[in-house]
């Protein structure tokens, strides 16, 4: 599972009916999602100007953009935003990367029949749309962003492509395309745990797009020169000794 299955001490079943429900721009669910995670945007604006199509920002959501880019909760593509478009991806990348690296949050994974308590004002992300107060589908997997304490944030539904898993390790050595890491475990219930039988040691792949990564931002120096032992976090999918990262973070 990623990053610490919500465990709570007393499970209670809860039933939800669907207050509102409205598809979202990206500008619209970056502003909302900023609000929840108290995303900072008395910030430099003059980030924003970094990406070409940056003016077809809504005045309204312009500080929520900028603050988003500061803190590395949106994953733009490029030098465009898109703003209007109806692609959630750099949010939902943003908000991987983000709980990641936070001391804050945390993100985890869990499946929609597994008895979660989110808050009353957990905001969903489902195909496109901002919703609250929605029923997970016991057959559809989700992730969420969640604080150290288990306060539930923000969930969003998982594609079938998309259920990932949380990994970790030393990095070892960068042998052509592939990444070595030693000690390799994965995230299951809230422990890190040594992913079944290994030999101490696993090869990483990155899937088209991915690339390695450190505090946000592309690492273009030398992985073996540089980042050897360095503890290393992938969101990716784990068979016969390979895993297939979508996200690969150097710490």
């Amino acid at each position: 599972m990623l990053k610490k299955v919500l465990l709570v001490l007393i499970v209670l079943p809860v039933v939800f009916v669907n207050t509102f429900a409205y598809a979202a721009t990206l500008e619209q669910a970056v502003y909302t999602v900023s609000q929840k995670l108290f995303i900072e945007t008395k910030v430099d604006k003059n980030i924003l100007r970094l990406y070409m199509d940056w003016g077809f920002i809504d005045e309204n959501y312009r500080d929520a953009f900028a603050g988003a880019l500061h803190s590395g909760l949106i994953c733009p593509e490029g030098r465009l935003l898109r703003p209007k478009s109806n692609n959630l991806s750099p949010l939902i990348n943003g908000m991987i990367r983000f709980s990641i690296l936070s001391p804050t949050f945390d993100i985890i994974g869990f499946s929609g029949a597994e008895e979660i308590t989110p808050s009353p004002d957990t905001v969903f992300i489902i195909d496109g749309e901002i919703k609250e107060n929605f029923a997970p589908d016991a057959n559809r997997y989700y992730y969420a962003v969640v604080s150290k304490a288990g306060r539930t944030y923000v969930i969003w539904q998982a594609t079938p492509e998309k259920v990932l898993r949380l990994y970790r390790g030393r990095l070892f050595l960068k042998e052509g395309e592939s990444y070595i890491l030693k000690n390799p475990q994965k995230k299951s219930f809230g422990t890190w745990e040594d992913i079944p039988g290994g030999s101490g040691y696993t090869s990483v792949e990155l899937l088209g797009g991915a690339v390695p990564v450190r505090d946000g931002k592309v690492i273009s120096d030398d992985i073996n020169l540089n980042y050897l032992d360095a503890q290393v976090y992938i969101l990716g999918q784990e068979s016969g000794g390979v895993i297939k990262a979508s996200y690969f973070e150097i710490k």
